[in-house]
């Protein structure tokens, strides 16, 4: 199927751009005018819909003296499209003026002239990543000032080393005192400055260390505050046993669990549930190899309290992080929630696969035609309908084409008019297939839907195959017409036999016995025609009641269409199994074998000898067979007998009846539980036949 067949309108369209996630409004004039914004956007706002139709500047006041207002018009003025990252925006949030983070970008949307109709809105809040990404800047501050203090140790160290240095040769001044005297105060002299020298630097290394120390603290508990207060769930898995060492309070809320229930404890401890899911061996991977590891829309199932599991949809940032010495410590996680974006956007591709499946269930075709350029999608089963190949082209001409002469132009114009006018249609007219010439007829509605915004102006409908639908009110049709005719004869026939005795019932005639047998034969026949009609709704309604009990087939067919017998002009002989029973309503299926015979000297007058044959078939049947030597039946009627009112007409020549025995035939043998049928050949006869159940 194409995949153009799947669609969606333009108010569904707006529906499903009004749902998404992501922040989007469409703004018109350079006073950027709000025409639509989306839930998300409204939110990034903190406004309702009541914005929706003020300028950007009256919308958000707070833009006064912004870049944002004159970017608008650039864009709008000069056709252009601006984007940005990381870009702070001053907004009134919950009442407060609050700084807040965007990835956006102003797009102007152009119709075919290059003339700007509307600007396209978009805009991510990334002030959850900016934040998260300045934490990370102030852990890499943290690792840098243990780098100082780690080297200061060093040179601290490196200060005592020359202070037990400059003791060794103080040992050595006095061992050349003993000797002189005059070299000794020279040489105290220079050990004083030398050890002066020393001790400020050690004085000075202790007050750096002191100082660095107390950065590292506030530094710290900078980071703490700002871990704490991101929304953007975070936390610090420690070492191969992946133990939390920080989190925050988003996490915790997401986790529903406290602080001390998580703090200082590996993480498959406190989520045993995570070990048969990726996770585990990702944090693995990236503490093992420094790799980033990013993922988007991932299921995670945590157990509840209550004992029952939770689904939830993830998405989640992995980046390792090291110590002063660059070894890989400890893993960073990020993790956002987006249940409710995944089972939104399930919900609403669940809503088109239903839509699909219904409209490829009810084999209906379906067509879009975009009415500022000419163009028309069909669908496969709209082809199939006007007799066209689902793999070739078809163009509206050619569809057009297919449209009997009859209805054509009644057709075009219709369309034309709905198309002026924005109007719906609703037809039904009859075509010829493409290759297979066949007549089919069809019911056909259209909707014309207005351009709006992006999305062009387009009509689009549906076409349904109504041909058996229109086939059976024909023959309903025919069916009354017949009904009619039928009833016609006799009741005239009748009537004209008591007009008679009337006149003569003062005069006794000797054609009195006639005309009496007469309008008794009028009276019979039309008794037959209303029982035919009645046997005929009660089967359709389902009222046909059986009223089974166990006979002999063979004395049932003997004492069966005496009429027949008295008649004269046909022999019926008995052939088969004199001794089967079966389990059946005995005066259903003597109304079969009338019905049977009845047509067989109906339509092969000639045939003398009618045989009526019994024998045992497979599966525990009986099977029944009435047998004619007369002209036969043509093989394209054979499919059509047990048809409620059709008619047969063997080699041109017209029978009388309702078209109703054999499908009332057909009824009361599946009723029964067999099967009824036919075999025929022109030239050759007929024998129909069906099957019981054996007693």
């Amino acid at each position: 199927m194409n995949s153009s067949d799947y669609f969606l309108s333009n108010e569904q369209l707006i529906d499903v751009l009004s749902l998404t996630k992501t922040a989007t409004a469409i703004h018109v004039t350079e006073d950027a005018i709000i025409q639509l914004a989306n839930e998300a956007m409204l939110r990034v706002w903190d406004k309702d819909s009541s914005v929706i139709g003020k300028t950007l500047e009256d919308a958000l006041p707070e833009l006064k003296g912004q870049p944002f207002i004159d970017m608008f018009k650039r864009v709008w003025n000069e056709g252009l499209t601006i984007s940005g990252t990381d870009t702070p925006a001053d907004l009134m949030i919950d009442g407060t003026l609050t700084t807040v983070y965007f990835d956006f970008e102003y797009r102007a949307i152009k119709d075919a002239a290059g003339k700007t109709i509307c600007i396209l809105h978009t805009a991510t809040d990334i002030t959850e990543r900016f934040l998260g990404q300045q934490a990370i800047e102030l852990a890499a501050e943290r690792e840098e000032a243990l780098f100082r203090e780690q080297a200061l140790n060093e040179e601290l160290a490196s200060a005592n080393e020359e202070l037990a240095s400059a003791n060794e040769e103080l040992s050595a001044i006095n061992d050349e005192l003993q000797q002189t005297q005059e070299n000794l105060y020279s040489l105290n002299v220079e050990l004083e400055e030398r050890v002066f020298d020393r001790t400020l630097k050690l004085v000075t290394s202790q007050e750096a260390l002191e100082n660095l120390n107390s950065e590292l603290k506030r530094s710290e508990t900078w980071l703490d505050q700002i871990l704490s207060q991101l929304p953007a769930p975070v936390v610090v898995l420690e070492g191969p046993d992946q133990v939390i060492t920080t989190t925050n309070e988003a996490l915790l809320s997401f986790w529903d669990k406290t602080r001390d229930e998580v703090l200082g404890k590996p993480m498959l401890e406190v989520f045993p549930e995570l070990r048969s899911q990726p996770f585990p061996a990702q944090w693995k991977h990236v503490l093992n190899t420094g790799e980033i590891i990013v993922n988007r829309e991932k299921p995670v199932i945590f157990n509840k309290a209550n004992g029952t599991k939770r689904l939830y949809y993830v998405d989640y940032h992995y980046q390792p992080l090291k110590d002063t010495a660059g070894k890989l410590v400890s893993v960073l996680a990020t993790v956002i929630d987006v249940t409710d974006k995944v089972l939104s956007r399930q919900q609403v591709e669940q809503a088109e696969n239903k839509l699909r499946m219904a409209i490829e269930a009810s084999q209906l075709g379906t067509w879009y035609f975009d009415v500022n350029k000419g163009e028309y999608v069909f669908s496969a089963r709209l082809k199939e309908i006007f007799g066209f190949y689902a793999h070739e082209e078809m163009t509206n001409e050619l569809a057009t084409k297919q449209i009997t002469d009859e209805y054509r132009d009644e057709v075009i114009r219709t369309v034309n008019e709905a198309i002026i006018n924005n109007t719906n249609y609703e037809l039904e007219y009859a075509i010829t297939g493409f290759h297979d010439k066949q007549l089919r007829w069809v019911k056909a509605t259209g909707k014309l839907y207005a351009e709006s915004g992006n999305n062009p102006a387009n009509f689009s409908g549906i076409v349904m195959d109504i041909t058996d639908q229109k086939l059976e009110e024909q023959r309903k049709d025919d069916f009354i017409s017949i009904a009619s005719h039928e009833l016609k004869t006799p009741t005239t026939a009748l009537k004209a036999s008591l007009q008679l005795l009337d006149r003569m019932k003062d005069k006794p005639s000797p054609i009195f016995p006639r005309l009496i047998e007469q309008a008794n034969r009028s009276i019979d026949k039309i008794t037959i025609l209303i029982d035919e009609l009645l046997n005929s709704t009660r089967t359709t309604e389902g009222q046909l009641h059986l009223t089974r009990s166990v006979f002999n087939v063979a004395n049932m067919l003997n004492e069966c269409c005496n009429h027949v017998r008295v008649a004269g002009k046909h022999e019926l002989i008995f052939k088969g199994d004199p001794e089967l029973e079966v389990y059946a309503d005995e005066h259903r299926i003597d109304q079969v074998i009338v019905n049977l015979v009845n047509n067989a000297v109906k339509y092969a007058p000639d045939s003398r000898e009618i045989y009526l044959i019994v024998e045992k078939a497979a599966n525990n049947m009986a099977k029944i067979s009435v047998k004619d030597s007369g002209p036969g039946i043509p093989a394209d009627k054979i499919e059509h007998l047990f048809d409620r009112y059709y008619r047969a007409d063997y080699a041109g020549s017209q029978y009388s009846g309702l078209g109703l025995g054999l499908y009332i035939s057909s009824e009361i043998v599946k009723r029964h539980g067999g099967e009824i049928g036919v075999d025929s050949e022109l030239g050759h006869g007929s024998t129909f036949w069906f099957t019981l159940p054996v007693a």
